[in-house]
């Protein structure tokens, strides 16, 4: 029964105003604490937030994105993208805004690679779609498949959460590390109420 309930998904709290998660039952009060569509989270930053410091409402973040990163908005009709080591990039697909966030960081010897896909839209279109993401570094290697879910989560939470591409590497040059991929729309939103 344990590990059936754990298969179980409910939807946030705040999931009316737009928050998009499906959660664990165990998780479920923890994420609920540090929500970013909780009442006393209604700030937020710009998707680009290495070069813009922009900070509004949930419901501006959109058209920030139009009006001050047109330029920057990579459209993509088939969800498909590229990304180099530690960069950010902002896709357009399927009529949703995405950040798409690489990041590398080295430690002694050691490099940790981290890629996620996180949803920019926010309210009723952020809990009205699922995508899902998957990404690969090597040409020919295996994917990693995961749920696009919101882009203010930290890449290393994700990565302990199993939210996003993680690995580690020995190379000292993560600048030569690149990955390639794809966002799809799912079909249908499951609710368990």
């Amino acid at each position: 029964m344990e590990r059936l309930a754990d298969l179980v998904r409910i939807p946030c709290e705040f999931s009316d105003v737009g928050c998009p998660e499906l959660l664990r039952p165990k998780t479920k009060q923890h994420h609920e604490e540090t929500c970013g569509f909780g009442p006393g989270a209604s700030v937020a930053q710009c998707p680009l937030v290495y070069s813009c410091s922009w900070l509004g409402s949930l419901g501006a973040i959109e058209e920030h994105v139009h009006d001050h990163h047109r330029d920057e908005l990579v459209v993509t009709p088939d969800g498909a993208f590229t990304a180099a080591a530690s960069s950010t990039a902002l896709l357009e697909f399927d009529s949703a805004l995405f950040v798409l966030r690489a990041e590398s960081v080295t430690v002694a010897d050691f490099t940790s690679h981290y890629v996620h896909v996180g949803h920019v839209a926010q309210g009723l279109r952020a809990a009205g779609a699922r995508y899902r993401f998957k990404v690969r570094q090597e040409p020919d290697g295996a994917f990693y498949k995961g749920h696009v879910s919101d882009y203010r989560q930290s890449l290393q939470e994700l990565a302990a959460a199993g939210g996003c591409l993680s690995f580690v590497t020995q190379v000292d040059k993560p600048d030569e590390v690149s990955y390639s991929g794809a966002i799809k729309k799912l079909p249908f939103q499951i609710l368990i109420e």
